[in-house]
């Protein structure tokens, strides 16, 4: 994917993990940064689950290098959530990271 096809808003999420005043583990989600990236669908199904239709999506999402991006992240475009699965550096060049992430849709 090149550059010229980043046409896409993203926001890049990190999440830390904390105890509320009872002990309860509460996740929260920063925003790390926001880039611009392109978009390329791999695979999606439909399933049915807990009475309803799911649709489940794999993209990968493409963006200038960073070296703080990891799987653990998310990433956001407009409304829709994307759980960032693997980080991938393309030859090792630190050009361009393609991120593998998923989407479920219910």
């Amino acid at each position: 994917m090149e550059s010229r096809q980043r046409n896409k808003q993203i926001i890049l999420q990190s999440k830390t993990v904390s105890n509320n005043s009872i002990g309860v583990p509460v996740e929260t989600w920063h925003t790390l940064a926001t880039v611009w990236g392109g978009v390329a669908n791999i695979s999606g199904r439909e399933y049915w689950a807990a009475r309803q239709i799911v649709a489940e999506a794999q993209r990968v999402i493409n963006i200038s290098y960073r070296r703080n991006v990891k799987a653990e992240m998310r990433a956001l475009i407009g409304t829709r959530v994307f759980d960032i699965l693997y980080v991938d550096d393309p030859a090792d060049k630190h050009v361009e990271l393609n991120l593998l992430c998923g989407e479920v849709v219910t």
